[in-house]
């Protein structure tokens, strides 16, 4: 199993992006000769350098049979709301309309050449009118990340018993853009299996700054780790280094015909164990193991293809195996009835597999499979797979 997931994570051709195009879209109130690019927060790049006019490259494709034509630019200033740095935002104004274009395809000539294409059949910004729109924004068909949150319900049968019910959420909840970002994270993950619920339950706050080449850093402080029943607990801080790449193709008449992106993180997570179920069970006047010391080394793979103008399929990989320093609880759930908890420095895999068709821009049909153990109680969880739904979005700009 170890050979296949280090095959499956090195066979990847790796490179390196260090700026990414967020959105291109016209607003109501915009003219036939603007349009708006949202650059990711992560990574943008210096307002000096994204409102010259002499970095941008914009093309009209009329139609899949006609030649594209050149759109010159008149300039393009920063127009979002507050300092660059904080809304990375910038809105070029052409010198003629693009009435007639069923498609405006641009290109940023910086970094890696980012690219995003505007179609004449997307929707207009509708951000000033809706009420969703100021809760969640969609998660575009070209965005190979991971969504701001996320809710899934799977469910997988089960021979001679009752079919096991999953339940994972994840929330990245914004609160200054950065660079760094300082976010609030939270991820659940549990199921309604008394011997192999995976049953992980994390917050904590975090720090994010995408450096140049795809390299960046991820700092987490002030962390828990939990179970449900409250019998492990986790005071839990992280600190990594990143490396990223994501590349999309687009077909002849500029729409996307596929994007993919892979991520790898080398890293260390710190903390101190007060309760667990081994000491519980075996040592009630022990507190906990104490002191926590892993290395965390991952890897994240993903791919999209769009079916149609309204439906993506999406696919993602992620690995991940944390090295205790010190002795911590796992819980072996493999030819016993009941998890035994036992001590040690074993590595904790962790390899889930997922698969999307989007039924609208918010939910999706998924396939998911899961291999491994989680913290705090490093519950074992055999191969697992399960069908549902999923909700994911972005939070707005």
């Amino acid at each position: 199993m170890k050979k296949l997931l280090l095959f499956f994570i090195l066979s990847s051709n790796v490179f390196a992006d260090d700026v990414t195009i967020h959105s291109l879209t016209r607003g109501h109130n915009q003219t036939s000769s603007e349009l708006t690019v949202t650059f990711d927060d992560v990574g943008a790049p210096n307002e000096n350098i994204a409102t010259n006019k002499g970095n941008w490259s914009a093309q009209c494709l009329p139609n899949s049979t006609t030649m594209p034509v050149n759109l010159e630019i008149d300039h393009a200033p920063h127009t979002g709301k507050g300092e660059f740095a904080t809304n990375p935002t910038v809105t070029l104004f052409f010198k003629r309309t693009t009435d007639g274009c069923q498609a405006v395809h641009i290109i940023f000539l910086s970094g890696k050449f980012p690219s995003a294409t505007w179609l004449t059949s997307s929707k207009k910004d509708t951000s000033t009118s809706s009420i969703w729109s100021k809760i969640f924004d969609p998660v575009k068909e070209s965005d190979s990340g991971t969504p701001d949150y996320s809710l899934s319900f799977t469910w997988a049968p089960a021979v001679g018993s009752n079919p096991v019910y999953t339940i994972d959420g994840s929330v990245q909840h914004r609160f200054l853009s950065g660079p760094p970002s300082l976010s609030f994270v939270a991820i659940a993950k549990s199921d309604s299996s008394k011997k192999a619920d995976p049953d992980s339950f994390n917050w904590a706050m975090q720090l994010l700054h995408a450096g140049q080449n795809g390299f960046g850093w991820r700092s987490k402080f002030a962390g828990m780790e939990f179970d449900k029943a409250g019998n492990v607990m986790n005071s839990i801080s992280e600190g990594d280094v990143v490396w990223r790449h994501f590349h999309d193709t687009l077909k002849a008449d500029g729409s996307l015909a596929f994007a993919w992106s892979i991520l790898f993180r080398a890293g260390v997570e710190l903390g101190d164990n007060f309760k667990n179920e081994f000491t519980i069970a075996n040592q009630p006047n022990q507190r906990g193991t104490g002191f926590i010391f892993r290395g965390v080394p991952s890897a994240r793979f993903a791919f999209v293809i769009p079916t149609d103008a309204k439906h993506t399929i999406k696919f993602n990989s992620n690995y991940t195996v944390r090295l205790p320093a010190q002795d911590e609880l796992f819980l072996e759930t493999r030819h016993v009835k009941d998890p035994v908890p036992e001590l040690g420095t074993n590595p904790r895999h962790y390899l889930e597999n997922n698969l999307t068709f989007n039924i609208t821009e918010y939910f999706a049909f998924k396939i998911q499979h899961s291999y491994g153990a989680l913290p705090p109680a490093f519950k074992f969880t055999d191969h697992k797979g399960s069908v549902g739904i999923e909700f994911t979005a972005k939070q707005p700009r």
